[in-house]
């Protein structure tokens, strides 16, 4: 009954954790596609400030 019980509390903050992680990692991406779609210059600049 423990087991099962830590088992789910567990799950329960990885899929919290991974909630709050996803989020930045796609705004992340979504930068560095922007910074490449604008131009040679504007891609090395996003690659050095993010």
């Amino acid at each position: 009954m423990t087991d099962t019980g830590s088992y789910f509390f567990i799950l329960l903050m990885l899929s919290k954790l991974y909630m709050e992680i996803s989020p930045s990692i796609m705004s992340i991406r979504i930068i560095l596609t922007i910074g490449r779609a604008q131009s040679p210059a504007a891609g090395i600049d996003g690659g050095r400030l993010y």
